[in-house]
């Protein structure tokens, strides 16, 4: 008897962590008015959402223009955001969550992907996609392509660390795919440099 109730406690828990891997699994589709929180992230029904495959830049973080003092690309990269969903309605479809519990999603406001045009807008870089976006507006000096910055991701842990990875052997995980256009590795790894 004691075996038996056991089994059915086992079953029902296995079913309810089951349940809960396919709720983080499922997909799920939002759609309101949107408050920018800052160029990768809004407020839409209640939820906090990350613009899933972007990095936006991270406000008080400083780009340079060739030149010219430095700016907060943050704030930049914010007003983008909202000039692009321009009180228009946005939907998100998403899956999944990042570490500080926001949905991934893809958004659209005007039938417009608000993710992909971030990146092609120079205020956001590729980040698991959107690749070929960030090539175009690199090539284009769209927004801060048109001078230098650090990448998000290394300015939201440290803002003024500058990584080289030249003549490390093997290379840093940080330094894979970066390489100069005869092969070598870059001094400047972490850093983008306007050409």
């Amino acid at each position: 008897m004691l075996a038996d109730w056991t089994a059915v406690l086992l079953l029902f828990s296995a079913c309810a962590l089951m349940v809960a891997r396919l709720d983080r699994l499922a997909s799920r589709q939002v759609e309101g008015t949107a408050a920018i929180v800052d160029g990768d992230t809004l407020r839409l029904a209640g939820a906090r959402i990350r613009l899933r495959g972007i990095d936006a830049f991270e406000r008080g973080q400083t780009c340079r223009h060739a030149g010219a003092d430095g700016y907060d690309c943050g704030a930049e990269a914010a007003a983008a955001l909202a000039r692009l969903v321009g009180g228009r309605t946005v939907a998100c479809e998403g899956r999944g969550r990042d570490r500080y519990g926001r949905l991934l999603a893809v958004c659209t406001a005007g039938g417009r992907d608000l993710n992909a045009a971030m990146v092609s807008a120079g205020w956001a870089v590729a980040y698991g996609a959107y690749d070929l976006e960030e090539r175009r507006a690199r090539a284009a000096g769209a927004g801060a392509w048109a001078g230098t910055f650090e990448r998000p991701a290394m300015a939201a842990g440290s803002r003024a660390r500058t990584i080289s990875c030249a003549g490390w052997r093997p290379l840093p995980p940080r330094c894979f795919g970066r390489r100069t256009r005869a092969g070598k590795p870059n001094e400047e790894r972490v850093r983008h440099e306007a050409l």
